[in-house]
């Protein structure tokens, strides 16, 4: 919320100092960034996918759709001048990228199933193109230029580790095995099978009746039922075998038992670094749009806006 805030008033200055379209517009286009345009069915194509909501016979709220159109029509006109953005610096996202990342969703999808699902969504394939790319645009745009904006040392890190010093506490934990079955002998042989093996691969192919899963979990979090009785237990201990309502025959197996600790800064640098990367890359972020909005031309067609919005 605080984002939309933000670029509305960038964009109300921006627009302020730019103006409105001329009196006869190009046909279709709602704005232009810089000379470049920002077409109505793109407005529309992103309420659609984004705000569209119909329940029964009740329409949507009048005013939400207005508010709607107008996000969507900001998040644009940013979309395009981090556009710019990257053509100017030379980071434009291979087109090559869009094709891989299509063919790997593709695969997971039948013959013409991929169609299907679009269609079933009322999604316009070369809308969801468009999607795709922004995401690889919006991740190279953070890479190549908020992050270099960015300076971390190892001061920064030993701060952030010292007064959050409880978030890299590492509780007691509990490794263990949990076998089910509806039948009672292979339960205990699966089981017995595992003890001398140590193979839970080999126990799921001889054991197709047996179900196994192999957990890691904080002593203080265990399974209500197991907890009491597990909690208890050392390495190769095992808990009684358990019987539910419907049958089900269940026992658990520890494996192992990690004491609790407190992580090192040079254990968590990592994980530290990019929490602090993140934080930062908002405030680069609304500067350089703060930056770019001011040395920007925007020019917003209200008129085309408004006469879509009470037509839809």
């Amino acid at each position: 919320m605080r984002y939309y805030f933000f670029v509305t008033a960038l964009i109300f200055m921006a627009v302020l100092a730019g103006g409105c379209s001329p009196d006869s517009p190009e046909e279709g286009v709602v704005a232009r960034v810089n000379g470049q345009p920002i077409y109505l069915d793109e407005v529309e194509s992103g309420y659609d996918a984004d705000y569209f909501k119909w329940s029964g016979n009740v329409p949507p709220d009048l005013q939400e759709i207005k508010a709607s159109y107008g996000k969507v029509l900001l998040d644009l006109i940013v979309q395009k001048l981090i556009e710019q953005e990257l053509k100017a610096s030379g980071h434009t996202v291979d087109p090559g990228e869009l094709e891989r990342i299509e063919r790997e969703i593709r695969q997971d999808y039948p013959q013409g199933g991929f169609e299907e699902v679009l269609v079933e969504e009322h999604i316009d394939l070369d809308f969801w193109r468009t999607r795709i790319l922004q995401n690889l645009m919006w991740d190279k745009f953070k890479k190549e230029v908020l992050r270099p904006e960015i300076s971390l040392d190892v001061e920064d890190v030993k701060e952030y580790y010292h007064y959050h010093i409880e978030d890299f506490y590492l509780p007691e934990r509990i490794v263990f095995l949990h076998f089910s079955s509806q039948e009672e002998g292979k339960l205990q042989e699966a089981l017995d099978t595992f003890q001398k093996s140590e193979d839970i691969s080999r126990i799921r192919e001889k054991y197709p009746q047996v179900n196994v899963g192999e957990y890691e979990m904080r002593v203080d979090r265990l399974p209500l039922g197991l907890q009491d009785e597990l909690a208890g237990l050392q390495i190769g201990e095992k808990t009684r075998i358990r019987k539910s309502r419907q049958g089900l025959y269940t026992r658990a197996m520890v494996i192992d038992r990690k004491e609790s600790k407190l992580l090192k800064p040079h254990q968590v640098y990592d994980i530290i670094e990019e929490k602090l990367v993140q934080d930062k890359m908002h405030k680069v972020f609304y500067s350089w749009l703060e930056k770019t909005v001011d040395e920007s031309s925007i020019e917003i067609n209200a008129k085309l806006l408004e006469t879509a919005f009470f037509e839809n």
